[in-house]
């Protein structure tokens, strides 16, 4: 083959590799779905027509030419096919328009029939360069209008869809619209030389452009939300075409240099390079590629996942409410780069939503408020989701739409003032149980780049996250408020503390009074023991056990109900809940000494507990006291991942675990008060 013929059967194997990788991916990413699976079949087909389209180019003779080129065209006559049914499918056409698909899968299956026969491939013969090109039967014409026909319906139908939707939708259609384009603009310069029209074959390689574009789409606006397939079909195909340009390269300089030179052993020398070159390269290769196609594609949404991390540990740590609104403008300003950021948040006292935080160009001045019948809060509440300037644009233009609801015209003006009023062109709302407690208003980014599919799944974690640590911190503000009013109000505090826990988790619901219960019965028991001299605090041990899981209040919904054992990253936060728990209760003079209780109730007699490892009698009494209680009434109630045990055999557990986990003493007063019938199950 002449050298510069190389790049014919290279873009045929490529097309194959990325064709065949990106159908392969998708179908095994939702075997059950018909855009899954017809786009797969799509792939399948240019796979067919592409493998053989190599081996018909690297063909020695006209017969195994003609018979590669008979084989190639039995993935060519479905490619349009599938093509139309998977546009069909993505746009969610298929059940209306079943009769076309029927008609075009009746018609591919006829002309499949004659496939191998001289009316679709008579012969081959040197066409330019080529030394065996097709020749064009009657059928090749029949099918290649057909081709032409089903092409120009799926872009009518894209053009339909695109002219009828708006935001996302809109922008994906445009890459399909595209990647339809180029794909078959560039398949289609493979046709006039099977008319003896002297045109090279040169847009080939575009096949894949259709492939390229629709992964593009795949990663910018999540068409079928399979973005890791990009990166493995990348990769795979980079390797194919590696391999296959290595060899080429070794054939090509064998037949200038060395044929000569080595005759026949020609071919031995090429297969040993060839092989120790691959075998040699094929690591530091793929790691390459990998590296591509991370820094190309993949970059910015591994470093939203780093700020995601960061920006979501530093909220947990701010409980200075004025603190932490101005840190979540902080991170998104300095991360997305925006020319303008404000934040607003629900005043329950004047029921409105106020501006607190503003950055940048827009004309609202902090204390600015909206209502919460504003037409912007009532789509907020509605929707649930992030809101584009550009997609009120649309939706003001599209007059199907606004026939559909009356008002909608005045309530999308009304929207784009308050979007205009703050140099907005985003707004990201904040949702805790449903309740909308805040929305953030992002002006354009600083890069002129428009907000991707990445951009809004990062700000809607944000968000979330966000609400939680919102809550936190007010929360911790109440707590404050009642450190100012402990000295005339010390019993409501301990009883408003108490109910916070039973809201945060429904488990404590009952569970800190049979706890508290228990601990004062074996408190009691000791205290009644000749051999036991300490005197208890009861009044501390009262309020530590029914406070002792007050820290959870710190603790994500999420760690705290998971049904099912937690990971390791979740059993870190889990932890903290003792820390927590002191914290909230120091600031209240009078419960100093409680929160040192409640600090160490997970340490462990050996030293094994935390927070801080404590052992033996370092570990306050009634921190021990309440590790054997708590334990004990955790066995004997019902879990989400287990039923309850019974009391005997809970009552052995503590036994077993005496010296390690629990203090000799205080189990043997547990098992005393037990045995003379004070603590059962209630």
């Amino acid at each position: 083959m002449n050298a510069s013929n190389f790049y014919y059967p290279l873009s045929g194997l490529i097309n194959a590799a990325t064709s065949i990788s990106l159908g392969i991916f998708v179908l095994n990413r939702n075997r059950s779905k018909i855009t899954h699976i017809i786009y797969a079949l799509f792939c399948l087909s240019i796979a067919v027509w592409s493998g053989f389209y190599f081996a018909w180019l690297m063909s020695d003779t006209a017969e195994a030419a003609l018979f590669y080129s008979r084989c190639f065209m039995a993935g060519a006559i479905f490619i349009p096919i599938f093509y139309l049914h998977h546009i069909l499918a993505l746009l969610g056409l298929n059940k209306s328009k079943k009769h076309i698909i029927f008609l075009i899968y009746t018609a591919g299956i006829i002309c499949s029939a004659f496939n191998f026969t001289s009316y679709y491939i008579p012969e081959t013969s040197p066409q330019m360069s080529f030394k065996f090109w097709p020749k064009a039967g009657i059928l090749f014409t029949v099918f290649l209008i057909t081709w032409v026909l089903v092409v120009i319906y799926g872009v009518y139908e894209i053009l339909k869809a695109y002219r009828g939707s708006n935001g996302q939708k809109r922008n994906m259609l445009k890459y399909v619209l595209i990647a339809t384009l180029i794909g078959w603009g560039g398949g289609a310069t493979n046709f006039p030389l099977w008319y003896g029209i002297r045109i090279l074959p040169i847009g080939n390689i575009l096949v894949s452009g259709y492939v390229i574009i629709t992964a593009y789409a795949i990663v910018k606006h999540r068409l079928m939300q399979i973005e890791i397939v990009i990166k493995k079909t990348l990769i795979f195909s980079g390797i194919l075409a590696s391999i296959f340009a290595i060899f080429a390269g070794f054939t090509f300089f064998a037949h200038e240099f060395l044929i000569e030179l080595l005759g026949a052993n020609t071919r031995y020398v090429v297969l040993f390079f060839t092989v120790l070159f691959i075998t040699l390269g094929i690591k530091p290769l793929e790691n390459f590629l990998v590296n591509l196609t991370d820094n190309i594609l993949f970059q910015r949404k591994y470093d939203y996942r780093k700020t995601l991390k960061e920006a979501s540990e530093g909220m947990t740590l701010i409980t200075d409410m004025k603190k932490l609104l101005n840190f979540i403008v902080r991170v998104v300003a300095m991360n997305i780069r925006v020319k303008s950021a404000s934040l607003f948040s629900f005043d329950e006292s004047k029921n409105k939503y106020i501006l607190r935080v503003r950055r940048g160009s827009n004309r609202k001045h902090i204390g600015y408020s909206l209502s919460p019948n504003s037409d912007l809060v009532h789509w907020l509440k509605t929707n649930k989701e992030a809101l584009l300037y550009f997609d009120i644009e649309d939706w003001m233009k599209s007059e199907k739409l606004l026939r559909k609801e009356k008002g909608l015209m005045n309530r999308l003006i009304s929207i784009k003032e308050d979007f205009l009023s703050m140099d907005a062109i985003l707004c990201v709302p904040s949702f805790i149980k449903g309740e909308l407690i805040g929305f953030l208003m992002l002006g354009e980014k600083l890069s002129g780049d428009i907000y991707t599919q990445e951009d809004l799944h990062l700000l809607s974690t944000l968000a979330s996250e966000a609400a939680i640590a919102v809550e936190n911190a007010r929360n911790f503000m109440e707590i404050e408020k009642l450190r100012e009013k402990e000295r005339e109000s010390y019993i409501q505090t301990v009883l408003a503390l108490a109910q916070t826990v039973d809201e945060k988790d429904s488990y404590t619901h009952g569970h800190l009074e049979d706890v508290a219960f228990y601990g004062m019965k074996v408190a009691e028991e000791l205290e009644g023991s000749s051999e036991f001299a300490v005197k208890i605090n009861m009044e501390e041990l009262e309020t530590a056990l029914k406070l002792h899981d007050i820290g959870k209040i710190g603790v994500p919904d999420a760690i705290l109900h998971k049904n099912g054992n937690l990971k390791p990253d979740e059993w870190v936060v889990m932890k903290q809940h003792c820390a927590i728990g002191a914290r909230i209760v120091d600031p209240i003079t009078k419960l100093r000494r409680v929160g040192y209780i409640i600090k160490h109730h997970q340490e462990k007699y050996d030293g094994t507990g935390y927070p801080d490892g404590l052992k033996g009698e370092e570990i306050p009494l009634e921190s021990r006291i309440i590790s054997v209680v708590d334990a004990y009434h955790a066995m004997i109630s019902d879990r989400p991942y287990r039923k309850a045990l019974p009391e005997e055999v809970a009552l052995r557990e503590l036994k077993s675990n005496i010296g390690t986990q629990f203090d000799p003493v205080v189990v043997g007063a547990f098992a005393r008060a037990w045995e003379k019938g004070k603590i059962r199950k209630r």
